[in-house]
């Protein structure tokens, strides 16, 4: 596994989710936090539950971007996926190792691994900054079109340990099989795992 790996997941498309689904989400996820902080009186045994309720909301997010139908989903075109893809192949070795990512219609997955002996030093923020101010750019002049493309917010989260790490790289390559795009994930074009992580 690559040392402080950084994983930013999910970075979604502008109008990708109505407001009031986010709302929900929200409203579900304090509502869980609260009762485990209610329930859990050791602070260890709250921080691990409340670390399990953010991946299960996340998961359930996740799904809801897979199934949603409605809202903007450029990058299930090929030319705007591409941008997206080598932009993230060229800043490799440059910024980051590039470890592996996925493109869904409406929102992308990405591992970066930012440490490598310290020669990087760009932040997530600054990297994912750079990444979708250059996208965008170059995506809305395909698509004839000026504003916003990504929303605002990534989630910036450090894989702490193997075990993790492989359950992330796993989640990604099954995107989209588990969205129905393909059976095997291999064959999807727009996912990338370095095969040193296989």
């Amino acid at each position: 596994m690559a040392k402080f790996t950084t994983q930013i997941t999910p970075t979604r498309l502008v109008d990708s989710v109505p407001h009031n689904v986010i709302q929900q989400f929200e409203l579900e996820q304090n509502i869980a936090v609260k009762l485990i902080e209610e329930n859990y009186t050791i602070p260890h045994e709250r921080k691990i539950q409340i670390g399990k309720q953010w991946k299960r909301n996340f998961a359930n997010f996740d799904k809801y971007l897979d199934t949603n139908t409605e809202g903007n989903h450029w990058l299930k075109q090929h030319e705007i996926a591409k941008i997206i893809s080598d932009t993230f192949h060229y800043w490799h070795k440059q910024r980051y190792d590039l470890v592996a990512f996925t493109i869904m219609s409406n929102h992308i997955h990405l591992v970066i691994d930012t440490w490598d002996t310290g020669n990087y030093v760009k932040t997530v923020t600054t990297i994912m900054q750079s990444i979708k101010r250059h996208t965008a750019r170059q995506s809305n002049i395909l698509l004839n079109r000026e504003g916003q493309f990504w929303q605002h917010e990534s989630y910036d989260h450090l894989i702490r340990n193997e075990k993790e790490f492989k359950n992330i790289i796993n989640y990604i390559a099954q995107n989209p099989v588990k969205a129905g795009l393909v059976i095997d994930w291999r064959d999807y074009p727009y996912t990338f795992i370095d095969e040193n992580y296989l």
